[in-house]
């Protein structure tokens, strides 16, 4: 090792100067060498935050144009990595960082001042990932970062991936210095997200591009129309059609439109459909709504007949008993493991669930 320089820090009357003192001192002093890496355990100390496209283009040393908006990449297909976000976040690796107070420290929950100057002080990293794997304040990271002049720069860093989630419970406490809204809103759909197994992957057989179920592309998606349906809603496009037909036939043959109530449902509001209504959703990432096959109608209170009638079972409901006789013909049903009276392991009454019957033909 090379010369040293030491102080006497009973010099330094300005605590600022002499940790902006020390730093330098053990930056110049230590060979890279005789540290581990590139390749470092960091913890996060804020909340992912967005890049723009300029700021990436400084930090990345890449040309502004090559990311999109937003700080998005890619081009854009079904798996494309347009799907995923550019982030920056402050970072600390103990071992680099130890002559810095850790701004996590529970000391410093009545001093946010004093925390968010220690953060910035701190290493800042940047990475590439979807909204359900940021990292949040509390994780811990494996981080890569590159040589110095003396050391490992502490400028800017590379995220890599997660090690260990320590961040859920610190998102809880909202007395934590390691605590934000943004930490809590991440977790929140981290914990969702992550406690399912990812989407199924399938190939949308009319132009052959792979797709996942839930994360459709909007080209292949289409609304239905709202002259003979309420509610809204979209189906996969080529489904759309047969729908729209079954719902004009319906208002010929009774007066009234039909009331979607769900038709194509994303990968995250399948989860959060799990977490709410366990006994009734499917498997976030295996439903036919994912595919865009899939239609919910209003069943009960539709017809004034039915009330008239006193009809409590939906399976006696007018809208049931005409979709029953006449979806078939648009090839549509209520699937035999939802119809009344159904028995077996997956069974369960859902009479406002419709599928689409010639899937195969679509997806496989």
């Amino acid at each position: 090792m090379g010369k040293r320089n030491f102080y006497d820090f009973s010099d330094f009357t300005n605590p600022i100067k002499a940790i902006e003192l020390f730093e330098k001192a053990i930056q110049e002093g230590m060979d890279f060498n005789e540290l581990p890496g590139p390749v470092f355990l960091a913890k996060v100390l804020t909340p992912p935050m967005p890049l723009n496209a300029n700021q990436m283009s400084a930090i990345l040393h890449t040309p502004a144009a090559a990311v999109g908006p937003g700080g998005l990449v890619g081009t854009g297909g079904a798996t494309d990595s347009a799907q995923m976000v550019t982030v920056i976040f402050k970072g600390r690796i103990d071992q680099l960082h130890n002559f810095l107070p850790d701004p996590c420290d529970v000391a410093f929950s009545k001093n946010p001042r004093k925390v968010n100057r220690l953060r910035r002080k701190h290493t800042d990293f940047v990475a590439t990932t979807a909204v359900s794997d940021m990292p949040i304040e509390g994780d811990i990271v494996k981080v890569q970062l590159k040589l110095g002049a003396h050391s490992w720069d502490l400028q800017y860093g590379q995220y890599l991936g997660m090690y260990e989630e320590q961040g859920a419970a610190w998102a809880d406490d909202v007395d934590s210095p390691c605590h934000s809204a943004m930490s809590t809103f991440i977790k929140g759909i981290r914990k969702g997200v992550r406690s399912y197994s990812p989407p199924l992957a399938g190939k949308y057989l009319p132009d052959g591009r792979g797709i996942e179920n839930g994360m459709l592309p909007g080209d292949i998606l289409v609304t239905v129309d709202p002259k003979y349906t309420m509610g809204g809603g979209q189906l996969l496009k080529d489904v759309v059609e047969d729908y729209n037909n079954l719902a004009k036939a319906f208002v010929e043959a009774n007066g009234y439109k039909l009331k979607l109530t769900q038709g194509y449902r994303p990968y995250e509001e399948q989860v959060g459909l799990a977490r709410t209504k366990p006994d009734l959703a499917a498997k976030p990432g295996t439903s036919n709504h994912g595919w865009g096959l899939a239609a919910d109608i209003q069943i009960s209170g539709m017809l004034p007949a039915d009330a008239a009638a006193g009809v409590t079972s939906a399976y006696e409901t007018g809208v049931y008993k005409w979709l029953f006789v006449n979806a078939p013909k648009y090839n549509f049903e209520n699937p035999s493991w939802a119809v009344e009276g159904a028995s077996c392991t997956r069974c369960k009454e859902e009479p406002w669930h419709w599928e689409y019957t010639k899937k195969h033909d679509l997806i496989r």
